[in-house]
């Protein structure tokens, strides 16, 4: 989850590395990768947006091209609030479609503003989570503004999800932007 019109870094980011990861194999065979925002936006204009950040930097295979087709008919896009148990329910929905009864596995990256993670949370994991294989989330860091905002944080993310469910990364951007704010 990305809010794609405020964070344009993040949709060239996220999508050229799934790609890469994709180009390398390193992906199961059937796996779709769906944006979900507030931005209105079709499958077809996420695809055309994403398209024009794809590159084949890690070697000159022939089959880049070919490559890239594949990846980008595996992306899909859902427009929705972060708080809307209605909208990740319809986004379930479209997940359902994509897994057509085989196991799956679910990932949520949260790449939003911190004082929304709970809320998003909350509705994926009462409305989106895997039924038949597991359900995971990562939050992109901050995580917190001290260590007694953090634990609070954590407590939150526990009504919803298990410990062994929940992954923070780093992330620069709010390096960055931390540094504007000083």
């Amino acid at each position: 989850m990305a809010d794609f019109k405020e964070k344009r870094w993040c949709r060239r980011r996220y999508f050229l590395h799934f790609f890469a990861l994709y180009y390398e194999g390193c992906l199961p065979e059937h796996f779709t990768v769906f944006g979900y925002a507030r931005s209105k936006m079709t499958d077809a204009e996420l695809r055309t947006m994403v398209s024009k950040t794809l590159t084949c930097r890690i070697d000159k295979r022939e089959n880049c091209g070919e490559k890239m087709e594949e990846f980008l008919n595996r992306c899909f896009y859902h427009c929705g609030q972060y708080d809307s148990q209605e909208h990740f329910g319809e986004l379930d929905k479209k997940l359902k479609e994509q897994e057509a009864g085989r196991v799956s596995n679910r990932l949520f990256y949260l790449s939003i503003p911190p004082n929304i993670f709970i809320d998003a949370v909350k509705c994926a994991s009462l409305s989106a989570s895997a039924a038949n294989g597991w359900t995971r989330v990562i939050v992109e860091k901050p995580f917190g503004r001290d260590s007694e905002s953090s634990a609070a944080l954590t407590k939150a993310l526990k009504q919803y999800l298990e410990e062994d469910q929940i992954f923070r990364c780093f992330s620069l951007y709010w390096i960055w932007l931390s540094s504007l704010n000083e």
